[in-house]
């Protein structure tokens, strides 16, 4: 068979051409380049190009149907085409240094079960989880360790990938054709940023598909597999809304240099290679729990970034909303004893005065009216009415 396999895509009326050597695939933007491109590897056009339409779909091995006139992009890599096996396995005695990764990366325990849980998920059904992981801690940990010598040779190096900042906010997303598991990278830096990529990442978190931008070719669509991380050094890489159902967040460990099991990071990196086998057998033999991988947790660093990326009237109306009256306590000064607070009631109810003067002692701001804050609050579900003839 010839090393590139060319066609004509149908989505995009494009020329492109499969490198069979690198496993790649190539748009050409003219007949004349690709004339070129063929001449090179020794080839000549066929008399007859052949149509085709790309898709990425996991759950089929082959890369090109003749019957179904497709080409795949999915590459299975061979860990994961394993068998379920009987054998019972203990990462702490079987692959102890992937569990020592792992361990370093979510100290605490049931966050780290439910993790990989969500991992077997990938293994076993190759399709979406509909959650992510957001991983927040310094420098050193092993978030990209994780990534480059576990992730990519499990599901393959053009199909778990790193995706920086830059890339995210660059209008060609080319590397999402191919993906099943993504590493976002210290991305959105500042809230300007934050708001216009996080359409974006939930769509990719969530939606079935997802339109392909490539330079020079016509927008096409293709089928969205993708499951993502993201990696942080203590910025917010993403806004959390209350309620939020996409993303777990866990605070890793510290600097891997720092443990006994890394004194010698070339001997760890080997028995880590060494330990991938195993591993994908651990995750194809796991009791996976669907439900679980699409359920996020709940802990206290979660609720920090919530907090973080709230607006200030979406905080305030989060506290009326839990009559949360230690938080008044702990934000107003003098002028709002705490006698006066708890007299403010926040038992489902609390008057359009007080409200005004709790919102601008708390956040330093005399210019917002009570026309202002009124409308703010009905955004965020909070109703106006009157009891006992007083506004509220």
């Amino acid at each position: 068979m010839d090393d590139l396999f060319v066609f004509l895509e149908k989505q995009t009326s494009s020329f492109a051409y499969l490198d069979r050597c690198d496993e790649q695939l190539y748009f050409v933007d003219s007949e004349k380049k690709l004339d070129i491109i063929l001449a090179d590897a020794d080839q000549k056009r066929k008399a007859k190009t052949p149509v085709r339409k790309l898709i990425f779909n996991p759950s089929q091995d082959l890369t090109i149907n003749k019957n179904e006139k497709t080409i795949n992009l999915f590459r299975p890599t061979d860990f994961m085409v394993g068998e379920k096996t009987p054998r019972v396995m203990d990462l702490t005695i079987d692959a102890p240094n992937i569990n020592h990764l792992l361990s370093n990366l979510i100290p605490v325990s049931n966050e780290r079960d439910r993790f990989v849980n969500w991992l077997a998920g990938i293994m076993q059904t190759r399709s979406k989880q509909l959650t992510a992981w957001v991983f927040m801690g310094e420098p050193g940990a092993g978030k990209n360790v994780l990534l480059d010598h576990v992730l990519k040779p499990l599901f393959g190096e053009k199909q778990a990938i790193k995706v920086e900042d830059e890339q995210l906010k660059n209008p060609f997303n080319g590397w999402l054709q191919n993906a099943i598991l993504i590493a976002f990278n210290e991305v959105a830096h500042d809230n300007r940023t934050r708001n216009s990529i996080n359409s974006k990442v939930k769509a990719i978190i969530t939606d079935n598909d997802i339109m392909i931008n490539e330079k020079n070719v016509k927008v096409f669509t293709i089928d969205n597999h993708a499951n993502a991380l993201f990696f942080s050094n203590d910025t917010i890489p993403v806004l959390i809304e209350e309620n939020d159902r996409r993303f777990n967040v866990v605070r890793t460990g510290g600097n891997m240099r720092k443990q006994s099991w890394f004194a010698d990071p070339e001997r760890f990196f080997v028995d880590v290679k060494s330990e991938l086998g195993v591993f994908a057998e651990y995750l194809i033999n796991y009791d996976y729990d669907p439900a679980l991988a699409k359920t996020v947790i709940s802990n206290g660093v979660k609720d920090a970034l919530v907090d973080v990326g709230m607006t200030r009237y979406a905080e305030f109306s989060s506290r009326l909303k839990a009559n949360d009256v230690d938080w008044f306590v702990e934000n107003m000064d003098s002028l709002f004893p705490t006698s006066t607070i708890k007299a403010l009631g926040l038992n489902g109810s609390i008057e359009k005065d007080s409200a005004l003067s709790a919102f601008r002692e708390i956040y330093q701001d005399d210019r917002v009216t009570k026309s202002k804050l009124t409308k703010e609050l009905k955004l965020h579900g909070i109703r106006t009415g009157e009891i006992n003839g007083k506004r509220v």
